[in-house]
């Protein structure tokens, strides 16, 4: 990480710390009864599944169909979006200590 300056792994660094607080927002919501219910229940689950029922209804036009679809995919894009956010802190986490170290060296190598 020597060709890195300091500065750019102070950058990293925030970006960690971002990853970390988004991560654990989304622990907290996913923790509160009522986002499990609305969110994670009634959009993820039961919205979902009926836009793809409706997306397979004949009477509908192209267009609401594709509609319907989009809207029941959004549910798994978000779904994917959460479980990300914790992927990206859990890697932000194991790599702090390191990330600490390529500090400390390049703020050496640049005093030099």
């Amino acid at each position: 990480m020597s060709e890195v300056t300091a500065a750019e792994l102070r950058l990293l660094k925030e970006d960690y710390a971002k990853a970390t607080r988004r991560a654990d927002i989304a622990e907290r919501l996913a923790a509160n009864p009522d986002f499990r219910e609305l969110v994670l229940n009634c959009f993820m689950v039961e919205d979902a599944a009926h836009y793809v029922r409706q997306s397979a209804d004949p009477a509908m036009t192209a267009e609401q169909r594709a509609d319907c679809i989009a809207l029941a995919q959004s549910a798994g894009h978000f779904k994917r979006w959460l479980s990300l956010q914790t992927q990206m802190a859990n890697v932000a986490r194991r790599n702090m200590d390191e990330l600490d170290q390529a500090i400390i060296e390049a703020e050496a190598e640049e005093t030099e």
